[in-house]
């Protein structure tokens, strides 16, 4: 055998090796519950060029004037909302949207993990044209990430040469179970709902086909979706294309039905983004029936809440309360995002 190759598989296998963490059984996690959030953390920039995204509006010499100073701040200000959303405590999965990078996302997690905790980041920069991606943060001592895929989204005429995020999925176990989570960022409705639904729906059939081809080989997978999907839980992408029903407590969930976890929030007239005074519910979080059988790693069917406090929202003159964002046009405030994050308690037994 060649040296040089010899000593390749020799690397490869030590990296591999090296990240490695045996499999903790259930009753070793030393917890029965988790929280799985999503969060749009609104254009979470660095202050560096690069030239291969549009980020010139976030550079210190822009009209926004984004600066060290105040990257660090909404880096702080971000980490105050995900630790209150999770009883301040940090989640075990932290699913993101409009993210320049993966080193913001490192530097998020270093606000606030908790010292001796260790997290692993699923990434890849994604063909937006906005040079925005998503990400997936996870608790390596909970989550044992074992595959990871990014479902690239073709868009139908007359989008065809329009670029959008991938769909990221990470696949891998929590004691003995295994889960797949999804995170979606789909196209925004900056066109107009009806002009860019043909968008959504090919996202939400990207996504459909990965899922069916999981279910076929395991119609009991636990299978949470999570994301800002620009569209409301009763809008076609979800409840045609996906299927994702409102739970119904009457009837015993299907294990290979997707099941819409934030409709009901949505009924009581609530959402996680105010749209010129009328709430939006666009950041949800689907899960597939088997995890509300209460087996292993499950949840229950009301579950999901979206965070909210008075410190993160401001009184606007005729729309009413609304999230308090870092900018408002070139107006700088300062203060976390445009959207409210959603929440999933896992129960572990």
């Amino acid at each position: 055998m060649d040296k040089t190759f010899f000593w390749i598989i020799i690397t490869t296998l030590l990296l591999f090796f090296s990240n490695c963490r045996p499999v903790k059984p259930l009753e070793q996690l030393q917890t029965d519950q988790i929280k799985l959030m999503f969060y749009n953390v609104e254009n979470l920039f660095d202050t560096q060029n690069d030239p291969n995204t549009n980020d010139d509006e976030y550079l210190p010499e822009s009209e926004l004037k984004w600066d060290e100073t105040r990257y660090e701040k909404k880096l702080g200000n971000l980490a105050k909302v995900i630790k209150a959303a999770c009883n301040n405590d940090t989640p075990a999965f932290l699913g993101l949207c409009e993210i320049e990078n993966k080193q913001v996302v490192e530097d998020l997690v270093k606000h606030f993990a908790s010292p001796g905790q260790s997290f692993g980041i699923v990434h890849k920069d994604s063909p937006d044209e906005r040079g925005i991606d998503v990400a997936l943060v996870y608790d390596k001592d909970i989550f044992q990430l074992e595959k990871q895929e990014f479902l690239t989204i073709t868009l139908p005429p007359p989008y065809s040469n329009d670029r959008t995020r991938d769909i990221l999925m990470a696949e891998g176990k929590i004691g003995n179970d295994k889960l797949y989570v999804f995170v979606n960022h789909w196209p925004s409705r900056r066109e107009g709902e009806t002009v860019s639904e043909p968008k959504r729906l090919a996202a939400a059939n990207t996504l459909k086909q990965r899922i069916d081809r999981i279910e076929a080989n395991d119609k009991n997978a636990n299978i949470v979706i999570i994301g800002d999907f620009n569209d409301e839980p009763t809008n076609k992408s979800i409840t045609e294309v996906l299927g994702a029903k409102a739970p119904d407590q009457s009837t015993p969930p299907q294990a290979a039905t997707l099941y819409n976890l934030t409709y009901p929030i949505k009924q009581q007239g609530k959402g996680s983004y105010n749209y010129q005074g009328e709430w939006n519910m666009l950041d949800q979080i689907i899960v597939s029936g088997h995890l509300l059988e209460g087996k292993g790693i499950f949840t229950t069917p009301n579950s999901v809440i979206i965070f909210q406090e008075d410190w993160m929202m401001y009184k606007h003159a005729k729309d009413g309360p609304k999230p308090s964002r870092t900018y408002a046009g070139p107006k700088y405030i300062g203060d976390y995002s445009d959207h409210l994050p959603s929440v999933l308690t896992l129960n572990i037994k």
